[in-house]
C-alpha cells in the first residue's frame, strides 16, 4: 500500500508547490518604500500601521494538528492598508497598501501542542524580510460541542530595506468551532513591539529625533532611533476545508484593519 501512497503524495505536494509558486510570483507586491523625512510626532503611526500589522497571524483550523501525522505547508497573502503613511514626512506618493506573500510551516506535536513557522519568500520585490513563528496549546476542548479553547505565543521580525525593522512578541486566547468542513474562530491579546528606525528615513532637524539618537551623531547614516510599546489585538477568522487543501482568511483589528488569505495543504 506505502508504494502507492508515496508518488500520490509526492504528486500532491509537488502540485502544491507549482501552484504557490504561480500565486506568489501573481501576486507578489510592487516595491514598496516607507516615506523619507519622518518627524519624532510620525514614528507611532509607522510603528501602528507597519509594525503591529506584520506580526504573525493564525490562518488555520484552530482543532489541533495532531501528533504523529500532523503536518500543513501554506502560503498566505496579507494587505496593509498604508493610506495614512502617505500625509507622514516626505510621503510615499500613492502607495495606499502593502502587499506580501508568507510561507507558513505547521506540524503537530503531542498533548495538543502545534508549531508554526513563517518566512517571506525571495520571489517578492518589496524589499521586505520576515520570519517569524508560533505556538498553539489547545487547553481545553468540549464534550458535546466542537468547541476548543487555544493559547497561542508568537513572534515575528520584519524589515523593510534595512531602514525600518520591527519585532514583536505576541500572547492570545483563541475560541474554535469547527463543524464538518469548516472552522470559525475568534481571538485576542496584547502584542509587544520594538522598532528601529535608521537615521537614512528621519528628519535629522528634528530636535526630538536628534535627542532620542542613541549614536550622538545625527549624521550617522548607520544611527537609529528605537521605539518601544505595546498595543492590544483582536482577529477573526474561518478556515474551509478542501482535502487536502484549505482556504483561510483572516481579519486583524490594530490600528488599521489587516486582511489575509492562506491556501495551504493539510495532512
Amino acid at each position: 500500500m506505502s508504494h502507492f501512497r508515496r508518488p500520490r503524495f509526492a504528486g500532491l505536494i509537488l502540485n502544491f508547490v507549482s501552484a504557490g509558486f504561480f500565486i506568489l510570483t501573481a501576486v507578489s507586491a510592487h516595491a514598496w518604500r516607507l516615506p523619507g523625512d519622518l518627524k519624532n510626532s510620525d514614528l507611532n503611526e509607522v510603528t501602528q500601521i507597519v509594525g503591529y500589522g506584520s506580526s504573525t497571524k493564525f490562518l488555520s483550523n484552530p482543532y489541533p494538528l495532531g501528533g504523529h501525522s500532523g503536518f500543513e505547508v501554506g502560503i498566505t497573502s496579507e494587505f496593509i492598508d498604508t493610506t495614512d503613511l502617505a500625509r507622514l514626512g516626505s510621503g510615499n506618493g500613492d502607495e495606499t497598501s502593502l502587499e506580501y506573500n508568507r510561507i507558513s510551516i505547521g506540524k503537530g506535536l503531542y498533548h495538543n501542542v502545534d508549531v508554526y513557522i513563517d518566512f517571506v519568500p525571495f520571489v517578492n520585490s518589496n524589499e521586505i524580510s520576515e520570519y517569524g513563528g508560533m505556538a498553539k496549546w489547545a487547553f481545553y476542548e468540549a464534550d458535546s460541542l466542537p468547541l476548543t479553547l487555544s493559547a497561542l505565543l508568537h513572534y515575528d521580525s520584519f524589515n523593510i530595506d534595512d531602514e525600518f525593522i520591527n519585532q514583536t512578541l505576541g500572547t492570545d486566547l483563541m475560541a474554535g468551532w469547527n463543524l464538518k468542513n469548516y472552522a470559525l474562530y475568534f481571538g485576542g491579546g496584547v502584542l509587544y513591539g520594538s522598532n528601529k528606525f535608521m537615521n537614512t528615513i528621519l528628519d535629522m532637524s528634528d530636535p526630538a529625533n536628534q535627542a532620542a539618537n542613541p549614536t550622538g551623531s545625527p549624521n550617522d547614516p548607520n544611527g537609529y532611533l528605537k521605539e518601544n510599546g505595546k498595543r492590544d489585538h483582536f482577529f477573526l477568522g474561518m478556515d474551509v476545508e478542501l482535502s487536502p487543501y484549505f482556504i483561510s482568511a483572516q481579519i486583524d483589528s490594530y490600528q488599521e484593519t489587516v486582511y489575509s488569505l492562506k491556501l495551504g495543504y493539510r495532512l
